[in-house]
């Protein structure tokens, strides 16, 4: 099996929809990549740098704007995530909270793999006691 690691520029293309031609390069790239049964991988860091590309200056999209976008990058189908569990959690408590998504990452991930989160966040560590004693 061919393996492909994908990078943020290439998934914001078809998140944003701004470069009809590259849209299309993605579109066809990921149509071939499903007919010869290739793995397309995304890194957590990706799905972090685009959560920050999508909130930025640029495309200044509000959290539930980038939430819904990300799920639905989820939902495709076609593309191998590190720990779709974590990251699915992590994006709801992102939509939920201010929290930053690296925040949100590691609480889940602590919550997860059962570790005890450290971090000066005083928001972040209430948030983590409360998911934990729940």
């Amino acid at each position: 099996m061919t393996k492909h690691l994908i990078d943020t520029n290439f998934l914001a293309r078809i998140l944003v929809q701004d470069d009809p031609k590259q849209v299309q390069i993605v579109l066809d790239f990921i149509d071939t990549s499903v007919d010869k049964n290739w793995e397309l991988y995304v890194d957590t860091s990706v799905i972090f740098e685009l959560i920050y590309v999508l909130s930025g200056k640029i495309y200044q999209l509000t959290r539930n704007e980038v939430f819904d976008k990300i799920i639905a990058l989820l939902d495709l189908g076609c593309f191998t995530f590190e720990n779709i569990k974590v990251i699915t959690k992590s994006l709801d408590l992102y939509q939920k909270t201010t929290l930053d998504i690296v925040d949100c990452y590691l609480i889940q991930k602590a919550l997860e793999e059962n570790y005890q989160f450290q971090s000066f966040d005083q928001k972040a560590l209430k948030i983590y006691q409360n998911l934990k004693n729940k």
